[in-house]
């Protein structure tokens, strides 16, 4: 990080200097954000809001002539609560993309964007600037913690003849947490395709490619790694020059391993339970959670609450006391799967509009959720531009992550109810249910999450490089997996300005 801030200092003092065909770029970035549920709290839990303000200098250099051609941003943004309900912190966003055109038949492409956030749903100042109207995919949002992420991407496009065209693509990502039971994460992936001019309405072809996911251990679940074979088809179909519909699909073969040994024991809630919207606790009741294969009740959303609402040192005294648990059973291996993967995109062009309807079905990305899913993605976008001034966009998004294989995870397993021994002076009667062992959990619905996202921005241009801009999103996500429920809902509206000084010309 010294490191690129170092780079990004040498780019300002260095460029106001003659640099042949580069343009070196200043800026500013600002806005202020409403969130009604900053920390993602469940419909059961009480939700807090806040208002944050964001801002931070923008450092561009772009070379846009010759055979080579190039861009860095780098784009440090300082956020404050004005509630105080959580940390103000600095995150970056570095971002590179560059392109060799080696011969009149062969380009090189190379990209890399580079994160530290709090929230990756939050920060819509990840979108690659190279493609503004692709918006980012909405991930599993869990409580706000520093996320770290890498994506790089490599292809090579080759022209055979003049109707035959060859295209290779590398891409690695990576997500790095700084919690201890999230877990980290990466993603290696090589697509070859190809695509022939049919005619000049149609191009047809087809490909292969490969996919490597590795999640690590935490202190709780095992890591695992999941293979992703594919073979697939294309069809570019253009109605007119504004009107164009492609779409590739093919079947895809999943294995998926668990990596390394399971952990043989970890440190627990001794009573587990949950919190009440009052700050209290309930401990769960055993008698009313699912069982694994060995007949053992575990920790599960779906578990039932014992008694009255436990406060004060007694609730203190419950969420403090932990418990050392053995591995207690073994579930059976996960087991392999075929599916199809598929992409459909329709896109549309006016004079003043712009609109595109996309369905996705492939591997996720690398991502904090411990388990390799399928993500089923179906977004659409509209975005008028009356003149050069004004712009604006109205999107719709819908994600689905499951997971790729019946796979294995651990939860704590539950003795029957048993009285709870709180220290003097208390008096309380209450009943929990104890962790007594670490056991595995076998489905092939560990991880079922959908996402509803919609949004609205009209920004305007002032002036040759400053613009403004308002929006509004609003984001809905159900959880409903095997072990864990977790539904909430966040409406977030937010004012900005960005500032742009340029010693050449916009962009």
């Amino acid at each position: 990080m010294r490191a690129l801030i170092a780079a990004a200092l040498a780019l300002v003092l260095f460029g106001s200097l003659p640099v042949d065909a580069e343009e070196v770029r200043l800026g500013v970035v600002g806005s202020i954000e409403y969130d009604s549920n900053l920390f993602n709290a469940p419909e059961s839990e009480l939700e807090i809001d806040d208002t944050a303000i964001r801002v931070g200098p923008l450092l561009a250099l772009r070379r846009s002539q010759g055979s080579f051609t190039y861009q860095i941003r780098y784009a440090p943004r300082w956020e404050y609560f004005i509630d105080q309900s959580a940390d103000d912190v600095w995150d970056h966003n570095a971002f590179l993309n560059a392109q060799w055109q080696i011969s009149p038949r062969t380009t090189l492409r190379a990209s890399n964007r580079f994160l530290i956030t709090r929230s990756l749903n939050r920060s819509s100042f990840i979108s690659d600037p190279t493609q503004p109207d692709v918006g980012p995919t909405p991930d599993i949002e869990v409580a706000r913690q520093r996320i770290t992420r890498n994506l790089a991407a490599f292809s090579a496009e080759h022209q055979f003849t003049e109707r035959l065209e060859g295209i290779l693509d590398l891409r690695h990502d990576l997500f790095i947490t700084d919690r201890d039971d999230r877990f980290d994460s990466q993603t290696a992936g090589v697509t070859a395709r190809s695509l022939y001019v049919l005619r000049p309405t149609d191009r047809i072809g087809g490909g292969a490619g490969f996919t490597w996911q590795r999640f690590e251990d935490t202190t709780l679940q095992p890591g695992s790694e999941t293979l992703f074979y594919r073979l697939f088809a294309s069809w570019v179909h253009q109605f007119d020059p504004t009107f164009t519909f492609t779409v590739n699909a093919g079947p895809t073969f999943i294995d998926q391993s668990t990596r390394g040994g399971a952990p043989t024991s970890a440190i627990v809630p001794a009573y587990p339970s949950r919190a009440t919207t009052a700050g209290g606790v309930r401990t769960i009741d055993s008698a009313s959670c699912p069982t694994n294969d060995d007949d053992v009740p575990y920790v599960a959303d779906t578990c039932g609450l014992l008694g009255a609402e436990l406060s004060g040192a007694d609730a203190a005294f419950v969420r403090g006391t932990s418990t050392q648990v053995f591995q207690g059973s073994d579930a059976g291996d996960p087991d392999i799967r075929t599916t199809i993967f598929a992409t459909a995109d329709l896109t549309k062009m006016w004079r003043q509009w712009r609109a595109s309807l996309r369905y996705q079905r492939s591997d996720s990305t690398a991502s904090g959720v411990g388990q390799a899913t399928i993500l089923d993605f179906v977004s659409a976008f509209l975005i008028w531009t009356p003149d050069d001034r004004w712009e604006s966009r109205f999107d719709l998004g819908w994600t689905n992550r499951q997971s790729a294989t019946n796979q294995t995870g651990n939860s704590v397993g539950l003795g029957p109810p048993e009285a709870i021994a709180f220290p003097p002076p208390s008096t309380t009667l209450a009943a929990g249910s104890p962790a007594v062992s670490l056991v595995r959990v076998q489905s092939d619905d560990i991880i079922d999450v959908q996402t509803w996202t919609t949004g609205l921005r009209v920004a305007r241009r002032f002036g040759r490089w400053s613009q403004g801009w308002v929006q509004f999103r609003y984001l809905r996500q159900d959880f409903d997996g095997e072990t864990s429920q977790r539904d909430f809902d966040d409406y977030r509206v937010a004012f900005g300005v960005r500032w742009l000084m340029d010693w050449k010309r916009p962009w």
